[in-house]
């Protein structure tokens, strides 16, 4: 039984490493714009990906409730079937772009209003504040998962790799959940006029 738990206890390990040295980066930098930045884009990307599947045609795509997510999650309004009526050729990954750069712009335009020194504050505290409450819940999570593992291997499968698998699978959905936090947070923050 010990030597099982301590294989899960690695396994918690390693992503415990992860998560700390994340934390000691964004409390070493001084600035995290180039970071939220790239979380910009993978955020956007996958909201897009909701909304317009890839490789999909026209016809499959939800312009409306794409329009719909970025006012309501990011608080911003962009025209995005206005942008498909004047150029037909506007494919999907150029409409991912022209999005991202619309909100990173949109972005880039509320730090110069918040100030340099106060928007790094706003951003490295957004940014533990999300990365230590999904830390914790992830903790439970993976504690739930240790607690009921073991009924795998009635399905001819061994714990130990479902538990890895699993593992990383939810690590891997905390860290987007965490990105996508930030730039939410970031982006319905309300600024002082």
């Amino acid at each position: 039984i010990r030597k099982n738990l301590l294989k899960y206890d690695d396994v918690n390990n390693e992503q415990r490493k992860i998560i700390y040295s994340q934390r000691d980066e964004v409390l070493a930098e001084s600035t995290l714009q180039d970071y939220i930045e790239e979380m910009h884009r993978e955020v956007m990307k996958g909201v897009i990906e909701t909304y317009i599947p890839p490789e999909s045609i026209h016809d499959q795509w939800d312009i409306p409730g794409l329009e719909h997510a970025l006012r309501n999650d990011l608080g911003i309004n962009l025209p995005v079937q206005e942008w498909l009526d004047a150029d037909r050729r506007l494919d999907e990954e150029a409409l991912v772009e022209r999005i991202s750069d619309s909100v990173i712009a949109r972005y880039r335009d509320r730090r110069t209003q918040m100030g340099e020194e106060s928007a790094a504050v706003l951003e490295c505290n957004f940014m533990l504040s999300s990365l230590d409450r999904h830390w914790k819940d992830h903790l439970a999570a993976m504690d739930y998962l240790r607690q009921g593992i073991h009924l795998r291997g009635y399905a001819q499968k061994n714990p130990e790799q479902e538990y890895k698998k699993e593992a990383f699978n939810l690590f891997v959905s905390m860290l987007a959940v965490i990105k996508s936090d930030v730039v939410t947070d970031l982006s319905l923050v309300r600024l002082p006029t």
